[in-house]
């Protein structure tokens, strides 16, 4: 009888190990195409957003939100869509369904949008879903410089009868760059995309740069990317893709 036990040969072994590698391989690939794909889509969004805004204004001369013209609150029409003490009423509660009334609908389904200005509160319905990141919303925010962005960022919690929204990161710091470098400069502290990380519920501290964060270096607005956690929001400005700048 013979009692040897048979093991793998070597190249048995390689063959094994090969097609390991090349599991790996694939995974890796895949992940990477649907990363791309969904940063491309965040792209087509914002375009499809800066055309209805363009419209928007073509029609009525005046920003959405911001417009005395609709809205169950009317905007100011002083150039930028203002943020109140509550920061979902207001011309930041209606924007997405004034944009509606242009022709806009909600890219992720659900027809138009809910006006949320008079006190409704924030929902799935007044704004719109990010297709990158993690549980990202596009709210709309004015600068006191009347300089208007797009804020992808997670509303982790609301108060107020769901209207004051504290925002919390919504993108891992390489989906943040892979935004920023596509409709920008890929520097999270200049040009007209900002990178932070940090959770502000008037999301001033988004659009100013701090000082630091676990998003990018607010020093060299160089981004993290070997954070591999949710660490970033994204302010991008209006009208980015389409060159009129708002």
């Amino acid at each position: 009888m013979n009692n040897k036990s048979k093991g793998f040969t070597l190249v048995e072994l390689s063959i094994v190990l090969v097609i390991i590698g090349l599991l790996i391989g694939g995974i890796l690939v895949a992940q990477s195409m649907i990363g791309t794909t969904r940063t491309q889509t965040t792209i087509r969004q914002i375009g499809q957003f800066d055309a209805a805004i363009a419209n928007f204004q073509t029609k009525f001369n005046q920003l959405p939100g911001d417009t005395s013209l609709m809205g169950a609150t009317a905007g100011n029409n002083d150039g930028k869509i203002d943020a109140t003490t509550s920061f979902f009423k207001g011309e930041i509660g209606k924007f997405w369904s004034d944009l509606s009334a242009s022709g806009l609908t909600n890219p992720t389904g659900g027809g138009t949008f809910t006006d949320a200005s008079a006190g409704a509160a924030w929902s799935t319905a007044t704004s719109p879903l990010a297709s990158v990141g993690t549980n990202g919303f596009y709210f709309a925010f004015g600068s006191t410089a009347g300089t208007n962005f797009y804020i992808i960022s997670n509303p982790s919690s609301t108060n107020d009868g769901g209207h004051a929204i504290v925002p919390a990161p919504a993108l891992k710091p390489a989906d943040a760059l892979a935004i920023d470098a596509k409709l920008d400069d890929g520097n999270a502290m200049t040009g007209n995309t900002l990178g932070t990380g940090v959770a502000d519920n008037t999301l001033a501290k988004a659009i100013a740069a701090p000082s630091a964060d676990t998003c990018a270096s607010h020093t060299s607005g160089l981004y993290t990317t070997g954070t591999q956690t949710v660490a970033c929001s994204l302010a991008i400005r209006i009208g980015v893709s389409t060159g009129t700048l708002n």
